[in-house]
């Protein structure tokens, strides 16, 4: 019997972290996406007097308040959900919130990671050939 809780558990961690991984590739490509997209005005943003600094903070940020949404969403719908199912499981309810919070914590951390690449990549963009590519 104890072999089968192991074994979902550990099923359930493996599943965890492989969600995790697609969720950070995921916010990677769209950072990525709107980077290229706005970098005539990075550009022009640099070229206007913006710091690498300000552009860093600027990219992150944008990418923290759609995280930070996401998890201000999911997190009371799986707080219903856990407690739809506490009636089904035993000790479902025991420490959801403190596993919650530290699964949110764990998101943003990941996603300040995987925003952080193309927001050094829009912060070193070069104003002048941008503005004469376009």
């Amino acid at each position: 019997m104890l072999v089968v809780e192991r074994l979902s558990s550990g099923l359930s961690a493996a599943f965890g972290c492989a969600a995790l991984v697609l969720a950070s590739l995921g916010l990677y490509g769209l950072i990525s996406y709107i980077v290229h997209m706005r970098h005539l005005e990075i550009g022009i943003r640099i070229a206007l007097g913006a710091t690498r600094a300000g552009v860093l903070s600027h990219i992150l940020s944008e990418a923290l308040v759609v995280v930070t949404s996401g998890v201000l969403i999911g997190a009371p719908l799986a707080w219903l959900a856990s407690r739809a199912l506490a009636n089904k499981y035993v000790n479902l309810g025991q420490g959801t919130l403190m596993g919650m919070g530290c699964a949110s914590f764990i998101l943003l951390a990941s996603a300040l990671v995987a925003a952080f690449v193309p927001a050094r990549r829009a912060s070193h963009v070069e104003p002048a050939a941008t503005l004469r590519s376009e």
